[in-house]
């Protein structure tokens, strides 16, 4: 026959509504992993004696305390680990755009990532995507990035579609195919620009 099972309370059994001091014979102590020679469970069974008690058990204290720490170094890491540069030309290229939308344009209600229709929309006829080139001083035109916002203007029912460069010095310069000019030109003629000719 096996002898009983002995109960043993952990420190703070004088506050605990479930230790042996509290409960004797009915105690809960076995089933707590803060008993000694029970840290394998995963539970515990500590309920503060007095309602009104605010200060935790020391292992839950500490235990807390622990995983805030852990939880900030986590986050001090993932800061460290994102490249200061990257970010630094990431605000540059949005204050680009911001500043061609201020300039000139306004902004397509939906967002040119999701409708493909560049970044922003000129007068409802031109379709414009802003090309942030801060290493240089003189604008580089990338025709596969013109052919591309051509394309998205013809699919979305625009009537040409450009490129909005600006170089490091914050100077925009607006990109065109040649055989775009005349209708550019035509829609310089037409009295009330904020109404293409094809939708008439």
């Amino acid at each position: 026959m096996k002898p009983p099972l002995q109960v043993l309370s952990c420190s703070e059994g004088p506050r605990c509504k479930n230790s042996v001091e509290s409960r004797g014979d009915g105690a809960r102590c076995v089933q707590c992993r803060f008993s000694p020679g029970n840290e394998s469970l995963s539970h515990h069974q500590w309920r503060p004696l007095n309602p009104r008690d605010r200060v935790p058990h020391p292992v839950i204290f500490k235990e807390k305390r622990a995983e805030s720490h852990a939880r900030a170094k986590r986050n001090r890491e993932q800061r460290l680990s994102v490249d200061p540069a990257r970010q630094r030309l990431s605000r540059i290229a949005a204050k680009a755009e911001q500043q061609t939308q201020d300039n000139i344009i306004k902004a397509t209600k939906n967002s040119g990532r999701i409708l493909s229709d560049g970044d922003h929309t000129l007068d409802g006829c031109i379709s414009l995507d802003t090309k942030l080139q801060s290493r240089n001083i003189h604008p580089v035109v990338r025709l596969n990035e013109l052919d591309k916002i051509r394309k998205d203007a013809e699919r979305n029912h625009k009537l040409l579609g450009g490129l909005l460069i600006r170089n490091s010095n914050g100077v925009g310069v607006f990109v065109i195919r040649e055989e775009d000019l005349p209708v550019l030109i035509s829609l310089s003629k037409v009295e009330s620009p904020a109404t293409c000719p094809w939708m008439k």
